[in-house]
């Protein structure tokens, strides 16, 4: 029996308008990734999205910037994300009697030995992983089975995936307070996010979250006395006391995971991961901001994290950060 490959019209829609457009307006070749999920039949693809930064870029072959790959994939919450790639090959089109259109007679949306390489290669994580080559007008989809097979998958306007996937959450919550003597002052905040994801880790490592269907519920704290509860939002507070460094921390985060399969053991593994995932992103959110100078001259510091939401009212579910309304509070001696 063959695996089900859905593909939703908009989707393909999408990345025929891509590459003709970059066709016609600059001859090169242009990739993006088919985003949807896999279940237990196969494969169903929702959206795709175009790359947007290259680290090279030419008629016949192109790259994406590796860290595009990761901001989109972070984008999305575990089980549900990033399912393929897609490119194009400029070269079949151009002008020909004042119009732009097909130039050639050939089949040229194949397959190269390079594109089966990196078919092989990711679909050795993830069976059904798709490869789509396209001219502009029309494409051609590949799945790797002992080799690059060309499939002709389902195309359909809909893909509801709230009846495909069970939805699991999870009230994560975390206060953590730690005193250090020895710190680089100049990496302070550094610091307390990197001792606040191994804290995170931690806990998760010695106490998961207990599963039960549609909902988790977990708090966790650790402080040799209450942490003060002042501010509802996530940050992080960083104080001097004389040769010493305190940090707290205080963390709330809604986080969800996705699956065609209610396999516990296997839920239990994503949803750590997804909390790990977010609690990162929302550090790496504050690494990549202006950070200010805290070499000298201040007492204390509030780091304020912002927040990730789920937002199901696309096609598929898309976390959305939620800018803190205040940034980085210091105050000086």
């Amino acid at each position: 029996m063959e695996d089900s490959i859905i593909i939703r019209e908009d989707a393909i829609d999408s990345l025929l308008s891509h590459a003709l457009r970059s066709a016609k307006a600059h001859g090169k070749e242009v990739i993006g990734w088919l985003l949807g999920f896999f279940n237990e039949d196969g494969v169903c693809v929702s959206e795709s999205v175009p790359c947007t930064r290259y680290r090279k870029q030419a008629r016949f072959g192109a790259e994406a910037d590796p860290t595009l790959e990761a901001e989109v994939a972070s984008t999305y919450p575990r089980n549900v994300g990033i399912v393929g790639l897609y490119h194009s090959h400029p070269f079949a089109m151009g002008f020909e009697g004042g119009h732009f259109r097909r130039i050639s007679s050939l089949d040229d949306m194949f397959h190269s030995k390079t594109d089966d390489s990196m078919l092989k290669s990711r679909s050795s994580r993830r069976k059904n992983y798709l490869s789509i080559v396209t001219n502009g007008i029309d494409f051609s989809c590949f799945v790797m089975k002992r080799s690059s097979k060309q499939i002709e998958p389902e195309l359909v306007g809909q893909i509801p995936y709230k009846s495909a996937l069970q939805s699991y959450r999870s009230e994560f919550t975390i206060e953590m307070e730690r005193k250090v003597s020895e710190v680089d002052v100049g990496d302070v905040i550094g610091g307390a996010s990197r001792e606040l994801m191994d804290h995170v880790r931690k806990k998760l490592k010695e106490d998961g979250p207990s599963v039960s269907k549609g909902t988790i519920n977990r708090r966790y704290r650790n402080s040799r006395r209450n942490v003060s509860s002042k501010s509802r939002d996530n940050m992080l507070r960083i104080s001097r006391e004389n040769d010493s460094i305190r940090s707290e921390a205080h963390i709330t985060l809604s986080s969800a995971v996705y699956t065609a399969k209610e396999d516990e053991k296997e839920i239990d593994s994503a949803m750590r991961e997804e909390i790990l995932d977010n609690i990162a992103y929302l550090l790496w959110k504050l690494s990549s901001s202006k950070l200010p100078d805290m070499k000298s001259g201040w007492t204390t510091a509030e780091v304020h994290l912002g927040n990730i939401e789920i937002d199901e009212t696309g096609s598929l579910p898309k976390k959305r950060f939620q800018t803190p309304e205040r940034g980085i509070t210091i105050k000086r001696s």
